[in-house]
């Protein structure tokens, strides 16, 4: 049954609650299935509570974050015709600046190189950097920490008839003088280590604990693999830290170059006097006391992988792999998202493919990620207070000995990503429907969030997600890894400029602004009604003369009565703006603009269509009276 609102002599028809409920447990998920749906208003509804489609340009973070110097780690492993080459390795610095950096780096032969490249932050958020000089490997498809303290990166490739796979690691540097006494306390550590003895290649990978004195003395206990065997060892080591928060590692003949971070949370470490044996570590500091389960390792990670993989059935397959990607953790027993990983020659393409994947967490922070499909596990520990680090290997597979880190790397909002659900235009209206753009803004499956229970209101967190307007909870029609959908409060009227902080799993991002405006109109092109049937205009069922339309927008500014921020409309209000309207660039009367009852944030303009327009389509133009232009337009199909 439909509810009939009388406006004036002319009816207009909308969904009841009842149907409109039903359509968020039934949305389509895509523009296709929207065209079909006969309903105006669940057209709509599909918009706002699924996930559109991305505005790239306007979805990359602020590149102010990577800004500063880092320590960093680089490892490249090679295949060319069936034969693994000697890894190569280095250890270095780099500082980046607004596009450029400049870079020093010592390789694992002792030979010490330094020069500059350039550097960007691609539109999906992505960092790449390249340099003409050989001893910068370079980074492709980087993925950046939630505060900018970490990057990862590397890439893939083919070199002639070589399989290449490169691994990239930075942490941010100290700041102010640093020293060996400011490196102590407990670190779980992973290390890849690769040594040569004429053609032959041993590799291996260990998982452990090293604790650091703050006097210059470690101790460690690991778990090794070398494919064939794991077994359990302990020793000792000594270090030394400079000012500068570098220095050096060494146990046995072994000669390391370390590198401590700002936060003093993680180090990084890198042979750097020995040709035919490289050793890289990676460690994060141990969070004290007993880890709760089932809320660790929540929210928005970056995944990066490293190692070769060896399938005896099938040689022209073995070679190196790199991997790197965004993934989602749901905080007890499941992980999403998509990887980002080179497959050996001869294949020689980078491939997206999903990531699913279970996981255990134990008390103490160890945690198992067990692929579905191989039966490989990645083990390894959750760090920091919060789970912002995971650091792993894989230690029971014959084939493969690769290493896992994982770090925070949202929630972002993009730079200048705060758009109109309908047009993505800036600037936005108060009170309007609005798409947020990003990285690891919510969970990497997009959920619709709908009001709270008992209410016509929405609520304004969802699935760990939350989003602040000048501080005011926003209500939330949609959440996902990189899209938000909800309104913008009424309440910030009257300011050029607000501030947005969106929160996911406890990590709040970065402060992002919008433009505000009295005004802002964006038409759902995909949703304009004949208001007596209720049936969608489309090229197959076109408008006709006389025929009363209803065109969805947002962002039409304040109502009549006012309203409460993320309430429905329970009637007609008028927007205090004084709408016009033109078809075929002729005025015709606005018969309604305002709120469509049922619905927060989305506004309806109803204009009958005039007799004399001609068969084709027809060109209808919006704007207000306080302002010359027209604000949006739509070419509407019209029959005899």
């Amino acid at each position: 049954m439909l509810l009939i609102l009388r406006l004036g002599a002319v009816s207009f028809r909308q969904t009841p609650s009842d149907f409109r409920l039903r359509i968020r447990q039934l949305l389509p998920t895509s523009a296709r299935d929207t065209a079909r749906n006969s309903f105006g208003l669940a057209a709509v509804a599909t918009l706002l509570f699924c996930a559109l489609v991305p505005c790239p340009a306007q979805a990359a973070i602020n590149p102010d974050i990577v800004k500063g110097s880092y320590f960093f780690v680089q490892h490249a492993r090679s295949l060319g015709l069936g034969v693994q080459f000697p890894p190569t390795q280095g250890f270095g610095a780099v500082t980046f600046r607004d596009t450029d950096f400049t870079f020093r780096v010592q390789a694992n032969n002792g030979r010490t190189s330094s020069g500059s490249g350039s550097y960007q932050i691609k539109e999906d958020s992505r960092i790449w950097a390249g340099s003409q000089s050989n001893a910068f490997f370079g980074i492709a498809n980087g993925l950046v920490a939630f505060d900018g303290s970490l990057i990862a990166g590397g890439q893939s490739g083919e070199a002639g008839q070589s399989d290449n796979a490169v691994f990239f690691f930075a942490i941010r540097g100290p700041s102010g003088a640093v020293g060996t006494s400011d490196l102590r306390g407990t670190y779980s550590f992973v290390q890849t280590a690769t040594s040569s003895n004429g053609d032959a290649l041993s590799y291996f990978v260990s998982l452990g604990k090293m604790t650091f004195d703050g006097a210059g003395n470690i101790s460690f206990t690991h778990s090794v693999s070398d494919m064939a065997r794991r077994s359990e060892n302990s020793g000792v080591a000594t270090y030394t830290l400079d000012p500068g928060g570098s220095g050096t590692l060494s146990a046995g003949t072994a000669r390391l170059a370390i590198g401590l971070s700002a936060d003093k949370n993680v180090f990084i470490a890198s042979t750097i006097n020995n040709p035919s044996s490289v050793s890289m570590l990676i460690g994060v500091r141990d969070a004290p006391g007993v880890v709760p389960a089932a809320t660790r390792f929540f929210g928005s990670y970056a995944l990066l992988r490293l190692g070769p993989d060896f399938s005896p059935e099938d040689l022209t397959t073995d070679g190196p792999y790199f991997g790197l990607g965004d993934i989602t953790s749901d905080g007890v027993a499941s992980t999403d998202g998509e990887i980002l990983e080179r497959f050996p020659y001869p294949i020689g393409e980078i491939y997206g493919l999903p990531f699913s994947r279970t996981y255990t967490v134990s008390t103490s922070g160890r945690v198992e990620i067990r692929a579905r499909d191989s039966g490989k596990v990645l083990t390894g520990y959750l760090t920091g207070s919060s789970g912002d680090s995971f650091v792993g290997a894989v230690l029971n597979s014959p084939t493969d000995h690769g290493i896992g880190i994982a770090f925070r790397t949202g929630p972002f909002i993009g730079n200048s990503a705060v758009v109109d659900a309908a047009e993505y235009r800036v600037p936005v209206a108060p009170g309007s429907i609005v798409s947020i753009f990003g990285v690891g803004l919510g969970p990497w499956k997009g959920l619709a969030v709908g009001f709270q229970p008992g209410t016509s209101k929405l609520r304004t967190e969802a699935g760990a997600v939350s989003l602040s307007v000048n501080g005011i909870p926003c209500p939330l029609y949609y959440v996902s890894f990189r899209q938000i959908n909800c309104q913008m409060p009424f309440e910030v009227g009257g300011q050029p400029r607000v501030s947005l902080t969106a929160r996911f799993a406890g990590v709040t991002s970065p402060i992002e602004f919008a433009r505000i405006a009295p005004v802002a109109p964006g038409l759902f092109q995909g949703a304009i009604v004949n208001a007596v049937t209720n049936r969608l205009i489309t090229q197959a069922v076109p408008a006709r003369p006389g025929d009363y339309l209803v065109f969805y927008m947002t962002g039409l500014g304040v109502v009549e009565g006012g309203t409460v921020t993320g309430q429905a409309a329970t009637g007609p209000q008028k927007a205090l703006a004084a709408f016009r309207a033109q078809v075929n660039f002729r005025e015709v009367a606005v018969d309604y603009a305002g709120l469509t009852p049922g619905f927060v944030g989305l506004y309806q303009v109803n204009i009958r269509l005039p007799n004399h327009t001609p068969p084709g389509s027809a060109t209808f133009s919006f704007g207000w009276r306080d302002d010359s232009a027209i604000g949006v337009s739509a070419n509407v199909p019209v029959g005899n």
